[in-house]
């Protein structure tokens, strides 16, 4: 696991779908055999009409085809990060398939230049989307059920309860 967490975003040239039905004892080994390839789930995405793996083959797979990105570089910069959002803006010359080391939830949500995409869950454990060749402004954000205003309304409630607590006692 450490070898995938060095740095917070990886650029793959190939793509396999991961078998749902592998043990935790077998995910270890195959993740180490297949260093090299972005494992997905298949049950694990958000897929607009149309998207399947075969849209994510990539022609002409290089022999190390994972690369590490670990800071801003004029092909990748990042413009915005927090807890429930991150953008940013990529360049590169040929198509990606990108994991950032994060953990999945089916929540969160990505758009390429506006589009909306899907978020695959990738090395069993992060998100992975689909990068496409030349200038991106990519945003991936966390859109829990319902939106945030139920977790504000029950931080209200629970203020609410304290303040009319210290004012009883």
């Amino acid at each position: 696991l450490k070898e995938y967490t060095f740095s917070k975003f990886y650029l793959y040239h190939d793509v396999q779908p991961l078998t749902p039905a592998i043990g935790p004892e077998t995910l270890a080994s195959v993740l180490w055999e297949k260093k090299d390839v972005a494992l997905l789930s298949v049950d694990s995405a958000f897929s607009p009409p149309g998207d399947s793996f075969s849209s994510l083959k990539f022609p002409d797979v290089e022999a190390s085809s994972v690369k590490t990105i670990s800071g801003n570089s004029p092909d990748f910069q990042i413009v915005h990060f927090d807890a429930n959002r991150i953008r940013f803006r990529s360049h590169f010359p040929r198509d990606y398939f990108l994991v950032y080391t994060d953990s999945y939830n089916p929540h969160w949500q990505a758009t390429i230049n506006g589009l909306p995409v899907a978020v695959y869950r990738a090395q069993a454990a992060f998100k992975g989307i689909l990068l496409p060749a030349g200038p991106n402004d990519v945003t991936l954000s966390y859109q829990p059920p319902g939106g945030f205003f139920p977790y504000w309304a029950l931080l209200v409630c629970i203020w609410g309860f304290f303040i009319y607590w210290g004012f009883w006692i």
